[in-house]
C-alpha cells in the first residue's frame, strides 16, 4: 500500500515544473533525481549552511563553507564539485537566486566549534560582503518601490554614465537601460503603465531605442516617453525623470540649465519621483545640486553600482 501510495505521488509530481518545499525537505524520496533549472531561496541570510550544502561529515561542511565563500572559488567549487551538493538545496538547480536581508536574524547555531568553523554566517551574508555590488544592483530596484521613499535620485557616476552625443542629438544609453529597469520592476508591482511616465529634457534621449524596443517587446503601450514641452500641464503617479548629461567636463548643458524646465519636469509625479543622472555634472546647475544635497540628507540618494544597467 505505501509503494503504491508513493508511486503515485512520484507520478502526480513529474509534470510539475514548479516545487515549493522547505531546505529541510530536499532530500524527500519524492525528489530524488530531480534537477531544475533555478532554485529560489527565500530568508537566505538566516538559512544555515548546511542546509545549503551537505557533505558526509560535520568537519566537511565547515571546510567545505570556508573554501565555497572564496570569491575566487566560488564558481569552480559549483561546477567541479557537484557531488558535495548532492541533496542540498542548491543541488537541486543549475543555478540559483539567495533572497534574504543578512542584517536580519543570523542563523541559529548552538555548537560552539561549528559556530567559531563560520556556520553561524549564512552563505548569503559571505556572497553579499564578497559581491557588494550585486547586492547594491538588487537594492537599488528595492529602494524605488519603497512607497516610503516618495523621491529618489539614481547616482550614475560610479557605473560609468556617459552621454553620447551625434550632431544635434545627446542621449544616454545608461539611463535609458536604468529606466526600463525601473519600468519594468513598477509594472510588476502593478502600477499601470499609463500611470508611469518617462521625461527627458532632450528628445532624442525620449526616443531612445531601448524605450521603445523594450516597451514593444513587452507590450508596454500605455508607457509615454515625453519631453519636458510635452508633459507641461499633466502628471503620472509615477514619474522617472533622465538628465542624460554626463561628461568628463562637468558640462551640464543650457537645457538643464533652465531652471524652469527643471521645475516642469520635478513637478509632474502624483506619488513617486525617480531622478537619474551624474550629480558630479550638473552640480553647476543650482535648482539640481540643491535636490541633489536634499536627497543625500535625507536618504533618498542611491549610488548605483559599477556594472549597473548599461544600454
Amino acid at each position: 500500500m505505501q509503494t503504491r501510495c508513493h508511486q503515485f505521488l512520484l507520478e502526480a509530481l513529474s509534470p510539475c515544473s514548479q516545487v515549493g518545499c522547505t531546505c529541510l525537505s530536499v532530500g524527500h524520496p519524492l525528489l530524488v533525481g530531480k534537477t531544475f533549472d533555478v532554485c529560489i531561496m527565500d530568508e537566505a541570510g538566516q538559512t544555515l549552511p548546511a542546509f545549503v550544502f551537505e557533505t558526509s561529515r560535520p568537519q566537511d561542511t565547515i571546510i567545505m563553507f570556508q573554501r565555497l565563500i572564496n570569491p575566487q572559488r566560488f564558481v569552480y567549487i559549483l561546477e567541479s564539485d557537484p557531488s558535495k551538493l548532492l541533496r542540498a538545496a542548491l543541488g537541486l538547480a543549475r543555478s540559483f537566486c539567495l533572497v534574504g536581508d543578512h542584517y536580519q536574524l543570523p542563523p541559529l547555531v548552538q555548537n560552539r566549534d561549528a559556530a567559531a568553523g563560520g556556520l553561524a554566517q549564512s552563505l548569503f551574508r559571505h556572497l553579499c560582503e564578497a559581491h557588494p555590488q550585486v547586492l547594491r544592483a538588487m537594492l537599488s530596484v528595492k529602494q524605488v518601490l519603497d512607497p516610503a521613499r516618495r523621491v529618489l535620485w539614481l547616482d550614475t557616476d560610479g557605473v560609468p554614465g556617459p552621454e553620447t552625443r551625434a550632431a544635434d542629438n545627446t542621449c544616454n544609453a545608461t539611463e535609458a537601460a536604468v529606466v526600463e529597469r525601473i519600468v519594468e520592476a513598477l509594472a510588476d508591482s502593478g502600477i499601470p503603465l499609463d500611470s508611469i511616465g518617462v521625461i527627458s529634457p532632450y528628445r532624442s534621449q525620449a526616443r531612445h531605442r531601448c524605450f521603445f524596443s523594450g516597451a514593444a517587446a513587452r507590450g508596454w503601450a500605455g508607457l509615454e516617453t515625453l519631453t519636458v514641452d510635452k508633459c507641461q500641464g499633466r502628471d503620472k503617479d509615477a514619474v522617472i525623470v533622465s538628465l542624460v548629461r554626463s561628461n568628463a567636463e562637468r558640462s551640464a548643458g543650457k537645457l538643464l540649465a533652465d531652471w524652469r524646465r527643471i521645475n516642469v519636469a520635478l513637478t509632474r509625479p502624483k506619488v513617486k519621483l525617480a531622478v537619474i543622472g551624474s550629480p558630479a555634472t550638473v552640480a553647476s546647475v543650482p535648482v539640481l545640486a540643491a535636490l541633489w544635497r536634499l536627497c543625500c540628507e535625507r536618504g533618498w540618494a542611491v549610488r548605483l553600482p559599477q556594472g549597473a544597467p548599461q544600454g
